[in-house]
């Protein structure tokens, strides 16, 4: 299974997306009554719905997270974000919305690294076949799902692209801060050995709250 995850994070890596991979197992008295018991979980970066979001908190810096309109609002477009493409192109983009196309669309670059991992793992030699399936979420939503992300066993972490280079260094400093303190104040005890901490889903969900999670202060 981590096999299978690190090849998907190779090809994450290849097509510039930032985030995430891991696989995981339902729990065994699960896996008789639900047809897919092995989930490979793809979490990147959407660049739209990132650039979406920050220009809010640039134009309004008060505003929640919680507050800022959808995207599919189509309160803005691409001219928005790319300005010359009001000397060719603006009555195109006023037709129609491409930043919200873009962003509906964006998915499918997990969906098919998703596919092309899977299938490639299960070439055999006796025909055999593997039945697949697919879905999307948001990471908040997936968190909060118990078939989804409770009742399973979690295999390794492969954090990709700035989301690696992040939790790579923000472990450097940790470490650097236990070794000093003898304690940290977000996880208070820690591994021996950052190795093991650079796969651990508890550890890595601090990590994505530390950096992401809305500031309630």
């Amino acid at each position: 299974m981590n096999t299978v995850a690190s090849f998907a994070a190779q090809l994450m890596e290849a097509s510039g997306i930032h985030g995430f991979v891991y696989a995981s197992q339902l729990w065994p008295e699960l896996a008789p009554i639900l047809p897919f018991t092995n989930s490979l979980v793809l979490v990147g970066l959407n660049p739209y719905k990132v650039a979406h979001s920050q220009y809010y908190k640039k134009n309004y810096p008060e505003i929640k997270t919680d507050d800022v309109p959808s995207i599919y609002s189509e309160t803005l477009t691409l001219i928005d974000f790319i300005p010359g493409l009001n000397i060719n192109s603006k009555d195109i983009h006023e037709e129609q919305n491409y930043l919200t196309w873009q962003n509906a669309m964006w998915n499918s670059h997990l969906i098919k690294i998703g596919f092309r991992v899977v299938k490639t793992s299960t070439l055999n030699l006796n025909h055999g076949t593997v039945r697949r399936e697919t879905g999307s979420m948001d990471w908040k939503e997936f968190e909060t799902r118990f078939i989804e992300s409770v009742s399973c066993f979690k295999y390794n972490m492969f954090p990709t692209g700035i989301i690696r280079d992040i939790f790579w260094e923000t472990t450097k400093i940790d470490y650097d801060y236990y070794r000093k303190f003898k304690n940290h104040p977000n996880y208070g005890d820690m591994f021996n050995w950052a190795i093991e901490s650079y796969t651990n889903h508890m550890l890595f969900s601090i990590f994505l709250d530390r950096m992401f999670g809305e500031d309630e202060g």
